[in-house]
């Protein structure tokens, strides 16, 4: 081999590494616009998934509205029956006493009354005036307490947080 031959070699292994630099370069070029793509993709797709997000939390928080709405009207029409209902009871357990004690009366007046002498003599019958039923306690209802208002289970509902805005 001469000199010249040796030159050609070393200019054409130079060649060489430049031709594969540019091979890799252009490589790397579509590789990064590729990526810069789905970059781009990605981005909007997050926005999308963002958007459809908040919109799944406005739905919900809609839905929980409703649901606390309707809670909140159920409990004040639920307050207002069981405070008429608890003032016909009361006025229902007074009546209840007042028939057993007029009854507890007769019942005294009627025994005094088959007494020999009709107990008029001895004053038994009057005693029965002053007669009071016995064990009026067991006409006497006991009320049930009305559940209070459950505002950790509204609050445990959840909703959107504060950054978000629902229209």
């Amino acid at each position: 081999m001469n000199c010249s031959d040796d030159l050609e070699q070393w200019i054409a292994a130079g060649s060489k590494f430049f031709e594969d630099f540019n091979a890799t370069y252009t490589e790397y070029k579509v590789n990064e616009t590729k990526i810069d793509v789905e970059a781009k993709l990605s981005v909007a797709n997050c926005s999308s998934e963002n958007l459809l997000l908040n919109q799944s939390l406005c739905a919900w928080r809609t839905e929980v509205d409703d649901v606390v709405a309707s809670y909140k009207g159920c409990r004040n029409d639920t307050t207002l029956l069981y405070g008429s209902t608890l003032q016909r009871v009361k006025a229902s357990e007074t009546s209840r006493q007042t028939k057993n004690t007029e009854m507890m009366r007769s019942y005294c007046q009627l025994t005094v009354l088959c007494l020999p002498d009709s107990g008029l003599t001895s004053g038994e019958l009057a005693a029965c005036d002053q007669t009071a039923a016995p064990n009026q306690s067991k006409y006497t209802l006991k009320l049930p307490v009305l559940a209070p208002y459950n505002s950790a289970s509204v609050v445990a509902l959840g909703g959107p947080s504060e950054s978000i805005v629902c229209s």
